[in-house]
């Protein structure tokens, strides 16, 4: 990652260690790496959340990161289909410019709520087709459908939870209840 200025310009913010920015940007990406994202997704994902100004059009990424533009094109496509990145517009500029999705960590508890619901859905199935085999070998089924059925159960409860307390942090008004 090369030194870069992240400060917008006219800013009055005290300076920030390019190497401390350099580190954090590094362990990002090795963190998504462990779970199955690429590393250089993951870098992006790390400067996209310190880097000011928040929008970086496909050149800044490239730069900042020492990537090519074709990496940071197929990195940015990965991160918007998942919910994290997307892209933005900016007055007087034509370029395309990518940010941090700002309800990027929410949604994902409605994406673990799909994988429950269709990996409970696979357990059901894979129970119904060994319905008559030992219980030994139903039992890696049973588990997997009590784990998701569980996790549907609980990830609504706690999405809503997590929304009450984004909105009370930002002193945002919750929603008007809908009719029944």
């Amino acid at each position: 990652m090369k030194p870069v200025n992240t400060e917008a310009p006219g800013s009055a913010a005290a300076p920030v260690d390019d190497d401390a920015l350099r580190r954090f940007v590094e362990d990002v990406g090795m963190f998504m790496e462990s779970t199955g994202v690429p590393r250089s997704a993951g870098r992006l994902v790390g400067w996209l959340l310190v880097c000011d100004p928040p929008e970086q059009s496909a050149q800044q990424l490239a730069e900042a990161l020492g990537a090519s533009s074709g990496g940071v094109s197929t990195n940015v496509r990965l991160l918007a289909q998942v919910g994290l990145v997307e892209r933005v517009g900016l007055p007087d500029d034509r370029r395309t410019h990518y940010r941090i999705k700002r309800d990027a960590w929410s949604t994902s508890i409605a994406d673990h709520l799909r994988l429950a619901t269709a990996m409970r859905g696979f357990a059901d199935e894979g129970l119904g087709l060994l319905a008559a085999a030992d219980p030994s070998r139903r039992e890696r089924l049973r588990q997997a459908q009590d784990y998701f059925a569980f996790m549907e159960r609980e990830l609504p409860a706690l999405g809503r939870r997590y929304d009450e307390d984004r909105r009370s942090r930002e002193g945002e008004a919750p929603p008007a209840p809908s009719d029944p």
